[in-house]
């Protein structure tokens, strides 16, 4: 996808790209923020250390940059499901090494109805069916609900991301579980995910992580 070079079995990148991609190695515990190279294992960023997220766990393999910003941009918003279904078996192989325990569900990241008219399909929900075909964990796609169309977040800043994305979910039942994994394209600011977490632990959610394609930087 990336070079026009033969790809490794089904999965559409050779061994260089693949090896070239910007991954996010060495990420802040918390919400997956790059950290210096040297920075060691387990560490929280300075914000996740000032105010741990509502959210517990992030994994995201990739940054946000390079290569990956196109395949993710033609994923969300040019119908281009292949380059979905390469950066979530990318996902997925980063996920079986860093993941302890499996979550008892898998919660995509709804769309308002207006988006999803207009774009065909939730992303997040294209990452969730094929993560729940790797492991085997369930997923929920009517509980959590956006009832309001909110600016795209991308295009606010950090203050006003999180006034955009107050209340502007809600839970149409009670999930009656302990453990979730929220899944989303990118983690930016985190202000989405945390919006959400925040919801289900007001419930009987103890553990939210989240697993996202890419974090920006």
């Amino acid at each position: 996808m990336l070079c026009d070079a033969v790809g490794m079995g089904d999965r559409g990148i050779c061994q260089g790209c693949l090896d070239d991609l910007p991954w996010n190695r060495h990420a802040c515990l918390g919400c997956a923020l790059p950290l210096p190279d040297l920075t060691s294992s387990g560490t929280l960023c300075g914000k996740c250390q000032k105010s741990h997220p509502h959210f517990d766990r992030t994994l995201a393999p990739l940054k946000y940059e390079r290569e990956v910003a196109p395949l993710i941009s033609g994923f969300k918003f040019r119908n281009r499901l292949e380059y979905g279904k390469l950066l979530t078996q990318i996902l997925a192989d980063f996920l079986e090494e860093h993941i302890d325990h499996r979550p008892e569900l898998l919660l995509p990241v709804p769309l308002h109805k207006n988006r999803l008219r207009e774009r065909g399909y939730n992303q997040s929900l294209e990452i969730a069916h094929l993560l729940s075909k790797r492991f085997g964990i369930p997923i929920d796609f009517q509980s959590l609900q956006r009832h309001r169309d909110t600016e795209h977040q991308s295009e606010l800043n950090y203050t006003d991301r999180r006034k955009n994305i107050k209340h502007a979910f809600t839970l149409t039942q009670p999930l009656n579980i302990k453990s979730v994994a929220l899944i989303d394209d990118v983690i930016t600011t985190g202000e989405t995910v945390a919006e959400i977490s925040r919801l289900l632990k007001r419930g009987s959610v103890q553990q939210v992580d989240v697993w996202a394609l890419a974090r920006t930087p």
